[in-house]
């Protein structure tokens, strides 16, 4: 399995890779599998956060829905906050 690093350091990486996670050095106990990488059925989520609004191509529709949460840029809640405020944790 490939890992894209963020932090910068391990192997160059080649353009015809696939990468199944995301993580950075400094915050080893974080890493994001890419929805692709799961080959389990996940529930559709209650809510769901829109962000990066700012820079979104002019052609998408950004939905409103009542109860999700829009962001023009990256929220302050992180993505392990996100679950826990959803119930969505063991």
């Amino acid at each position: 399995m490939l890992h894209l690093n963020l932090s910068g350091f391990g192997e160059r990486l080649a353009r015809n890779r696939a990468y199944h996670s995301v993580y950075a050095l400094s915050y080893p106990e974080l890493m994001h599998p890419k929805a692709r990488a799961i080959n389990t059925d996940l529930p559709k989520p209650p809510k769901r956060t829109h962000f990066m609004i700012d820079f979104a191509v002019s052609w998408a529709e950004i939905p409103e829905v009542a109860g999700d949460r829009y962001h023009q840029r990256y929220p302050d809640e992180s993505i392990a906050t996100w679950h826990e405020r959803l119930k969505l944790t063991d």
